[in-house]
């Protein structure tokens, strides 16, 4: 008998087109009347909480079966608590993600003795990077051209929630650049940081990207704040540029060769550039678990796609793209990279990890 190789290909279409049914029928029977939750690590109204509940939405629109989605925010421990409990109580069946920032991740990185988790027992659905920006009130700054530096002498107040959370890159920034800062450890998040700096109560800050226009942009039109510089994006060659959200303020890399005539280097400065890496290109992320079942990531997968085809202007990453992107980021740090680390808080601040 002779086979023809269009009647092979024929077949071939045929079984693949079975197999799409398949996995189809077979999400649309797992999501049926179902319930989805998601678990956000932080309280209501935060960045990572807004992130969550847009997305999720625009996402459940898109899965078969019409699912419902319900919101639970677990608080405490800079976002592990809630990161630990999905780990305990996360199914393959994709019925609870779990909304990640980089206040997840760099406690992983960092072996903080809080995460009873592991990044890699994860696959990232959807990744929004981002940008941020240190910024400082006018009363601890001087023009120096087109910048603003901290006056000489001036001794810098800043806060942060803990010594593995990503304030600490703004901080680490700062003392490369050679300030004299003074670091308060225990806020209850980017928030309180803000309210804090609004009331005079800090004089230098940090604000991601979203944050940064709901908030920080306003006093900055008033004359309460000036931008110091921003941590800048990563282009398609790994490089360091200017935030397209930012083009008018240096990256941290410009703002350091004007004021010392050089670029930064050394220690400090490639563990800024990882924290750099670790805390803004992955900046928030929906995951569910790597053992989750195919046909399940296939469908959230394709309703991600839609929703970012009708959100103008989403800057996301779905599919391989954020997959690899998370395992990269979870790989990020050697024992070396944390043994550094950790002599560094142990000895400026006291803080043993």
């Amino acid at each position: 008998m002779r086979i023809f190789a269009k009647e092979v290909f024929f077949s071939l279409a045929v079984a693949a087109t079975l197999a799409v049914i398949g996995l189809a029928a077979g999400a649309r029977e797992r999501f049926a009347n179902s319930s989805i939750e998601t678990i956000i690590p932080f309280s209501r109204g935060g960045g990572t909480d807004m992130f969550a509940r847009y997305w999720m939405d625009e996402i459940i629109a898109g899965l078969p079966g019409s699912p419902q989605v319900k919101f639970l925010n677990v608080v405490g421990g800079g976002s592990t608590n809630g990161a630990n409990r999905f780990r305990r109580e996360a199914r393959r069946d994709g019925s609870m993600l779990l909304a990640v920032s980089a206040s997840t991740v760099l406690p992983f990185l960092f072996a903080d003795r809080r995460v009873d988790y592991d990044l890699n027992d994860w696959q990232a659905l959807l990744v929004e990077p981002t940008g941020g920006v240190v910024y400082a009130s006018p009363q601890a700054v001087e023009a120096v051209g087109s910048i603003f530096r901290i006056k000489p002498g001036h001794k810098v107040r800043m806060q942060v929630q803990g010594a593995t959370q990503l304030g600490m890159i703004a901080v680490l920034a700062m003392e490369i650049l050679q300030n004299d800062i003074n670091v308060e450890f225990g806020s209850s998040g980017a928030k309180a940081n803000f309210r804090s700096f609004r009331d005079g109560l800090i004089d230098v800050d940090m604000q991601t990207t979203r944050s940064f226009f709901s908030s920080v942009q306003a006093l900055i039109d008033a004359g309460k704040a000036v931008p110091l510089f921003s941590f800048g994006q990563l282009n398609d060659f790994g490089q360091v540029v200017r935030d397209s959200s930012f083009p008018d303020i240096p990256t941290f890399e410009e703002y350091y060769l004007r004021l010392h005539g050089a670029r930064p280097s050394g220690p400090s400065y490639e563990m800024y550039s990882k924290l750099f890496k670790a805390g803004f290109p992955v900046q928030k992320a929906l995951v569910v678990p790597t053992s989750t079942s195919p046909e399940v990531v296939t469908a959230y997968t394709r309703a991600i796609e839609r929703a970012s085809r009708k959100t103008a202007g989403a800057n996301l990453m779905h599919g391989e793209n954020a997959r690899s992107r998370f395992q990269e980021t979870a790989g990020l740090f050697t024992d070396e990279d944390r043994d550094w680390y950790g002599k560094w808080v142990k000895d400026r601040f006291n803080i043993r990890l």
